[in-house]
């Protein structure tokens, strides 16, 4: 597999907090990317920001239902804003 050059981007993950997009923020943090880790579980989402921190990536956690319109939209604001 090659490696991705994913300095200076930001990746937004949503359900990060567990399995598969927990996997793909781990991997995008990897290979150089600030991750955005977006779930409903405050608790999860603090415990996979820790472990890519950790590991040297740059992480944060922005908490947002998918099934949830003006969570979505608040969640693309904060990340437009901070990023």
């Amino acid at each position: 597999m090659s490696t991705l050059e994913l300095k200076d981007k930001v990746a937004v993950v949503t359900g990060a907090n567990e399995y598969i997009g927990r996997a793909c923020a781990m991997r995008l943090a990897e290979q150089g990317a600030a991750v955005v880790v977006s779930g409903r579980n405050a608790q999860a989402g603090a415990t996979v920001v820790a472990e890519i921190e950790a590991a040297g990536g740059r992480a944060c956690f922005e908490a947002a239902n998918v099934f949830n319109a003006a969570q979505m939209q608040a969640l693309a604001d904060r990340v437009a804003s901070r990023y």
